[in-house]
């Protein structure tokens, strides 16, 4: 299957991991607006992922990486899962938070792949 890979959100070679903030972060407006087939499919997007639970240790691991890199709570909380799943890449459009410096793992952004 490969090596494991972070993803935000899609599909991707290896494993495929998410954060559980993912159903929060991404079903909150469809739910919102009644979109079903935006909600549909989301819900079908987020099914096709490993979705990793928030631990004690991924909590630990998110403050440690939010104060090194000045990361928002929710942006530290996804990659601390992906450095806990052991993922040598982590998939985001995010460009503005993480950039190349991020040094536990890959930053890849969907266009340069």
């Amino acid at each position: 299957m490969g090596e494991p890979v972070w993803a935000a959100l899609g599909d991707t070679d290896g494993g495929r991991f998410g954060a559980t903030l993912l159903l929060v972060e991404l079903l909150i407006k469809s739910t919102q607006l009644g979109d079903k087939a935006e909600l549909q499919a989301l819900t079908a997007c987020l099914a096709r992922l490993t979705l990793v639970p928030l631990t004690g240790e991924i909590a630990a691991l998110a403050v440690s990486l939010a104060a090194h890199y000045r990361l928002k709570a929710p942006d530290a909380i996804h990659l601390a899962s992906a450095v806990q799943v052991g993922a040598e890449r982590f998939v985001t459009n995010n460009r503005k938070d993480f950039a190349s410096e991020i040094s536990e793992l890959d930053v890849v952004h969907p266009d340069e792949m």
